[in-house]
């Protein structure tokens, strides 16, 4: 799995309905992809799971927030291109 295509999905896909993808910020995106990329590379957590976390403890959502479709399509996604 590599962080720029993470960072690319999830910014194209913008799970936590941020500005980033009308301001073009991609920069916010590269570094929540390194860390879901760390939390299933060196912790061994899934990468749904990762996502999930890194969505609550990035951008400050709770989990109620958080669109298990919307997720599930995005690993989905990363997956089928890793």
């Amino acid at each position: 799995m590599y962080a720029e295509r993470i960072s690319r999905v999830l910014y194209y896909h913008d799970l936590a309905d941020t500005s980033c993808k009308e301001n073009k910020a991609y920069d916010e995106y590269d570094l929540f992809a390194r860390y879901v990329l760390s939390a299933v590379e060196e912790d061994g957590v899934s990468l749904k799971d990762a996502i999930e976390f890194n969505l609550e403890y990035f951008f400050a959502l709770e989990p109620d927030e958080i669109d298990e479709e919307r997720v599930n399509s995005v690993v989905d996604e990363i997956e089928k291109t890793a």
